[in-house]
């Protein structure tokens, strides 16, 4: 889950809601219920990406949870949450997301099976996306938007140059990205369309983005290949990610 600017719903009810989801939150066709390989609350301060709380433990019976959601105030700008589930790397705080790398914050669902996404089951495949597209953003000469949507495409044009020995490109690149003044929210999936969902629903001046409908508001789904930016104005631009 991600929050930009003000929302119609305090913040940290929103997250104790999502929290439910480490329980009972979809999961893929023939997978065990839950997300319980970890959970990481983040939240920009000083310009800095800062982690409120984080652990490998369960969300919804680790007692920090709830606490570290209470560390949340109105400066919070830009807030993201996430729950893993385990398909690449090992259940560790390093591969518990959201990831940090510089001032970018990642959030990632799915899994990216070309060989040179997977480290030998240390470190995840998120972690990898997440590293070549910040250094390729800040290797660029470009706006942010612009090398942000280019790189994306690059690096989707990579994956799908080396399959797994089982032909297997990736599942889902879905993923919530953000440098402290904007968000940057994606679907892209090529399996379980029911799973690899992405919703938002708008304020007058900020947006939720969550992977399942938990509250009851006005959710708008992302549509795939679907890339949406919200800048400091709080208003939610949708472009198609080629």
């Amino acid at each position: 889950m991600a929050i930009i600017g003000d929302s119609s719903i305090k913040k940290s009810d929103l997250l104790l809601k999502f929290r439910c989801l480490s329980a009972c939150g979809k999961v893929r066709t023939g997978a065990q219920p839950g997300h319980e390989d970890g959970w990481g609350i983040l939240s920009y301060r000083n310009n800095s990406p800062e982690y409120l709380g984080r652990s490998t433990e369960p969300a919804w019976k680790n007692g920090e949870y709830r606490l570290d959601c209470e560390k949340i105030t109105n400066t919070d700008r830009i807030v993201l949450a996430h729950l893993r589930k385990t398909s690449s790397g090992a259940v560790s705080l390093e591969n518990t997301q959201p990831l940090v790398s510089g001032k970018w914050s990642f959030g990632h669902n799915g899994t990216v099976y070309s060989p040179s996404f997977n480290t030998g089951g240390v470190q995840s495949d998120s972690r990898v996306v997440l590293d070549k597209l910040a250094r390729a953003i800040e290797e660029s000469e470009s706006s942010i938007e612009q090398a942000i949507a280019k790189n994306v495409g690059l690096i989707h044009e990579e994956i799908l140059r080396e399959p797994d020995k089982k032909g297997r490109t990736y599942s889902s690149l879905t993923f919530m990205l953000s440098d402290g003044e904007s968000l940057y929210v994606l679907r892209d999936f090529t399996e379980e369309e029911d799973y690899y969902t992405m919703y938002y629903f708008e304020s007058p001046s900020g947006v939720v983005f969550c992977q399942e409908r938990i509250w009851s508001a006005p959710w708008k789904p992302l549509g795939n290949r679907k890339l949406a930016i919200v800048n400091k104005d709080g208003r939610i631009r949708i472009e198609t990610c080629e």
